[in-house]
């Protein structure tokens, strides 16, 4: 499965709660009708600080989109999509800075019995 995970980062002018809030509401119901997209899984971010390492991206990253594609022709689908194009610029006016990753997920569990 590939993903592409999306970091948004607020400005000092950026209602957060707002903004995590139009995302479920509005965001949210348009994206899983993208084609392409399998599943999309969000994540409210508080930044811990700590000596064991120091941020080297974004001073406010405050919120994680994840969205899952079955193949790389989907992920292209998903960015020439239009519907793509219109969310970021919303982003933007709402003081969303946003920071891409595309990727292959792997994931390790561990069971206990």
């Amino acid at each position: 499965m590939k993903t592409v995970t999306i970091l948004c980062e607020a400005n000092p002018e950026t209602d957060k709660e707002h903004f995590i809030q139009l995302y479920k509401e509005v965001f949210l119901p348009e994206s899983i009708k993208i084609n392409g997209v399998v599943k999309i899984q969000y994540s409210e971010i508080t930044p811990v600080e700590s000596d064991m390492f120091q941020y080297t991206m974004g001073k406010d990253i405050f919120f994680s989109i994840t969205v899952y594609f079955p193949s790389s022709e989907a992920i292209e689908a998903m960015i020439s999509d239009e519907r793509t194009g219109e969310l970021l610029p919303v982003f933007t006016s709402l003081g969303v800075s946003t920071h891409w990753f595309v990727g292959v997920e792997d994931s390790v569990t561990r069971y206990h019995f």
